[in-house]
């Protein structure tokens, strides 16, 4: 998807500033608690739990993927707010019918799921995902790829304003790379670009 693939290529650089204390993440002026994540993880566990999700199939340690997808809904949704770009109620419930329409009968929540949103947040994700079409077509002229490629520049600016600085606790997040890589906290792990999302 459009916005997902732009997202990855400028949304998630990251600092090297120390960040408060028992904050996970700063985004921009929105800080990420700790408490916050832990308690989302524990969520998304449980829901994994019930719906017969291995969590491996994220591919990540599950508070490193949870971490992720706060992070780029926070940059998105502050990215939008300061370029004037809203999204209805009505436009998350036409996304929602066109994913699962696309997905053959999955549901958005467990797609959400599979891609580490916790169900409480899948709202809120997918008004980000929304957000930033709607930003490709403001500062792309369309919805092509075209369109795509002409706002990469300006709309990148525009996500670098929000810096964003992980807590070092969650492991090292490479902004070349877009992904956390193995710092031999969490065991082996590469370098990894976030999970699939719906699509709409």
């Amino acid at each position: 998807m459009a916005a997902a693939a732009l997202t990855a290529g400028i949304a998630l650089t990251a600092c090297s500033t120390p960040v408060e204390a028992g904050a996970a993440a700063v985004v921009g002026k929105e800080r990420i608690a700790a408490q916050d994540l832990n308690a989302r993880v524990q969520e998304l566990q449980t829901a994994m739990q019930t719906a017969k999700i291995n969590p491996a199939e994220i591919g990540i340690p599950l508070n490193q993927a949870v971490l992720y997808r706060m992070v780029d809904s926070s940059r998105s949704l502050q990215v939008a707010a300061a370029s004037g770009v809203q999204v209805t109620e009505a436009e998350i419930d036409q996304f929602v019918a066109a994913a699962e329409q696309q997905a053959q009968g999955m549901s958005v929540n467990e797609q959400l799921m599979r891609s580490a949103v916790p169900p409480s947040i899948g709202r809120t994700y997918l008004r980000s995902i929304i957000s930033v079409q709607k930003l490709i077509q403001k500062f792309g002229g369309g919805t092509d790829q075209a369109a795509q490629e002409r706002a990469t520049e300006p709309l990148g600016k525009e996500f670098q304003k929000f810096k964003v600085t992980y807590n070092p606790r969650y492991g090292a997040f490479d902004a070349q790379q877009q992904g956390f890589v193995d710092t031999g906290r969490f065991g082996k792990l590469t370098a990894t670009t976030q999970p699939q999302t719906p699509q709409g």
